[in-house]
């Protein structure tokens, strides 16, 4: 797995947009032959973990029979976002993965899961570029629609509830963000 740790100025009044793929945790190929790699992405907040990506795009083709024109869109649309990655174009991800949303959302049959989990690798290349309003977009569909099928008491939807919580507060909304964060410890707490 590839690390940067982009270097915060204390004297600067906004830190640079990091854009470059290095800036997040991605797991490339090489590194899926150990599944161990892969537990280390989910706990790491700005992980694209390609592989889960491609399995949700392939379960969703197949649970809800989507056409060889479909998959095939779809897995190009991948295929951009891998080489982005490899490319170390961070900026250029966005567009493959907006595309595969809007492919995904367009079919009758609802992949909630994988509708999700786009919007949420979405929020995080937005939090790497310190664009904050859209990384709270993204992360407020996910939670929207993770509320909606999975209920309140999961721990996806605590852990993207607490995601959002520290959206609102590095845009400064800090009140926002601690009525998320204790609703989401209250979650928490009933669900031990």
């Amino acid at each position: 797995m590839k690390f940067q740790r982009s270097s915060q100025n204390n004297n600067s009044a906004k830190s640079k947009a990091v854009t470059e793929t290095s800036a997040l945790p991605i797991l490339s190929q090489e590194n899926l032959k150990n599944d161990s790699e892969t537990s280390i992405s989910s706990s790491t907040p700005d992980a694209i973990d390609m592989k889960a990506l491609k399995a949700l795009v392939t379960k969703a083709g197949e649970d809800n029979n989507w056409s060889e024109v479909e998959k095939k869109e779809a897995n190009k649309l991948l295929s951009k976002v891998q080489g982005c990655l490899d490319e170390g174009e961070l900026k250029k991800v966005e567009l493959p993965l907006l595309k595969l949303l809007k492919l995904v959302t367009s079919f009758e049959n609802e992949c909630y899961e994988l509708t999700w989990e786009i919007c949420e690798n979405l929020a995080k290349i937005y939090n790497r570029q310190d664009n904050h309003e859209k990384c709270l977009t993204m992360l407020s569909q996910s939670l929207n629609l993770k509320q909606q099928v999975l209920g309140e008491n999961n721990s996806s939807y605590i852990l993207t509830l607490i995601e959002n919580a520290n959206c609102l507060k590095r845009l400064g909304q800090t009140e926002d963000a601690e009525e998320l964060f204790k609703q989401a410890r209250e979650l928490k707490a009933a669900n031990k």
